[in-house]
């Protein structure tokens, strides 16, 4: 996704999230690339980046990012962590089966301003960044970070499932 600041000068292309699930805790990681073409001045970046889940307005992470490209056609990459502990993991899976949705929508809001200086050090201007952008991720894709990926069917006494599924849903786990 394509996010214009100054049409055709300065622009952010942000990437469609993906899941560490390597590392414990699971984390989201947001691909995003600043780019600018100016040749005779610098952009500077200052921006606050925070994660959110649209359908329950959970605030997921919050991260500041500052850089500055040189002139020139620029682009400089940034993967942004968000980690999901298992306790928020747990939360936004709760929240999602009381909501009754399948997959997650989540929401990057980016504020902050973007400074202009030409190359002799004169400021060139300001512009300020007010956006949100949303991301979908599939149910499986969600399921991989709970750790419901590798299983297999089992027999049980009526009993005992029912007594599993109460503490399923005591402890926040989904379907």
């Amino acid at each position: 996704m394509r996010v214009e600041i100054i049409p055709n000068h300065v622009w952010a292309d942000i990437e469609h999230p993906t899941f560490d699930t390597d590392s414990q805790p699971a984390s989201l990681i947001l691909p995003i690339s600043f780019n600018h073409i100016f040749n005779d001045r610098y952009t500077a970046f200052t921006l606050r980046l925070r994660l959110e889940l649209k359908f329950s307005k959970i605030k997921v992470g919050s991260q500041i990012l500052h850089l500055e490209l040189p002139p020139g056609m620029r682009n400089k990459k940034y993967d942004i962590e968000f980690l999901l502990l298992p306790e928020l993991s747990q939360f936004i899976e709760s929240e999602r089966e009381r909501s009754s949705l399948e997959d997650i929508t989540w929401v990057l809001k980016i504020e902050g301003k973007i400074r202009y200086r030409y190359t002799s050090g004169g400021f060139a201007g300001e512009n300020p960044i007010n956006i949100s952008c949303e991301f979908k991720t599939p149910i499986t894709e969600w399921k991989k970070v709970l750790g419901l990926i590798d299983y297999q069917l089992i027999l049980l006494p009526h009993g005992l499932v029912d007594e599993l599924e109460t503490l399923r849903k005591k402890w926040g786990f989904g379907r």
